[in-house]
């Protein structure tokens, strides 16, 4: 029986021991070797360092090197094919850094986006060939990218000195033409925007922000917001009103997608940018020959991957059923059929972990569980009826 399975990372659990298991699972149990692809959503992970890297290393079949920027940000430098990850989500997150080169006092959740202008500066003089920067759907950094315009920028810029829009828009030109001679492609992994019933302010009610905190900063914020959108490079569904800005990318990274969006710079979900540029065309062929496709997920929250919908639907149009190994809430029963999920098996073991040398038992508990899942699929989809012909 042929099978291909395609691997994320769970909490703890990289992608690659995820794959690890399930081939020797399946070998146990039935003596084929399956498929294997490792697969990157560019979330934060408990316990798991950059899955994006994970998936390149596997991809390019060599381990990349440590790529140290000047202000301390570190990237994965794949040397043989010129190709570098930086994973924000590793930086930007909702831990304030202290400090503010914006102006004024610094709120509670406000951080700053400087560092990621600094970073890409200094990736546009390496010459890289080709940069992913990956962003968090939430961030700290929440300055609408006033910290970043102001690193890149030659002029001196911040809330309470914004220059006319025309200026703006002169080094918004130059900023622009950095970006696009870096070969730095933006990601994120799920889109997410900055205003209304699921944009960014209502998101930060859930991680403690209150609501006078909010309008605080929004009033601090509208001139710079108002100033740099009347200086877009690219027209965009901007209403009038101060803190506010439409598009679904403009709220991740705490704003700094806004920025991006102005300076006319795409931005691509993570796993769907990942599968066009690397392992899309491979995988679609392993999944049509395949008799069977599982799906690990790594657990789902409140947005389905658009890699899991492509995978549902290559299948689909091969009659191939599939089966997706994940968290205990992760679909509810009626979305399976519309999903095109023929199985499901929660695995809530894997998301149980603690960190830290102690929990190397509660680890070899969750693997065994995976594992014996994993056994259990196999015992129950290997019959020889199943078998395409």
């Amino acid at each position: 029986m042929r099978v291909f399975a395609l691997a994320h990372a769970f909490p703890n659990f990289p992608a690659d021991a995820v794959a690890r298991v399930c081939r020797q699972a399946w070998m146990q149990i039935c003596g084929d070797v399956p498929d294997m692809g490792i697969d990157a959503r560019g979330e934060k992970i408990t316990g798991v360092a950059c899955d994006i890297t994970t998936a390149l290393q596997a991809h390019f079949n060599t381990a990349p090197e440590p790529l140290v920027l000047r202000n301390g940000m570190v990237g994965d430098y794949f040397a043989r094919e010129d190709q570098a990850v930086f994973d924000l989500t590793q930086y930007l997150n909702w831990q304030s850094t202290g400090e503010s080169r914006t102006g004024g006092d610094v709120l509670p959740f406000m951080g700053n986006s400087a560092p990621v202008g600094e970073a890409v500066k200094e990736i546009a003089q390496l010459g890289i060939k080709r940069t992913v920067l990956n962003l968090p759907r939430f961030s700290t950094a929440s300055d609408y990218g006033l910290g970043f315009f102001s690193a890149l920028s030659a002029i001196p810029v911040s809330f309470t000195q914004i220059p006319p829009a025309d200026v703006l828009r002169e080094e918004m030109k130059k900023i622009a033409q950095t970006m696009e001679n870096s070969g730095i492609f933006v990601t994120c992994a799920f889109a997410q925007e900055l205003t209304g019933f699921s944009g960014m302010a209502r998101m930060w009610t859930y991680r403690g922000v209150s609501p006078a905190q909010a309008q605080q900063y929004e009033s601090r914020a509208g001139m710079w917001i108002d100033r740099i959108s009347a200086a877009a490079l690219r027209r965009t569904l901007l209403p009038s009103a101060p803190g506010s800005a439409g598009g679904r990318w403009a709220g991740i990274g705490g704003g700094l997608g806004l920025m991006f969006s102005l300076l006319g710079v795409e931005t691509a979900e993570t796993g769907t940018l990942l599968w066009d540029l690397y392992w899309g065309k491979k995988f679609t062929a392993l999944i049509k020959q395949a008799d069977l496709v599982l799906y690990f997920s790594g657990g789902i929250g409140d947005v389905i991957p658009e890699t899991l919908i492509r995978v549902s639907q290559i299948a689909g149009r091969q009659a191939i059923p599939l089966a997706v190994v994940g968290g205990q809430n992760d679909f509810s029963r009626g979305e399976l059929p519309r999903l095109g999920i023929s199985a499901y098996y929660p695995t809530p073991a894997l998301f149980s972990v603690p960190e830290g040398d102690c929990a190397g038992g509660e680890r070899d508990f969750a693997e065994k569980k995976l594992s014996e899942t994993v056994m259990k699929i196999a015992q129950t989809w290997s019959a020889p009826q199943l078998r395409r012909k």
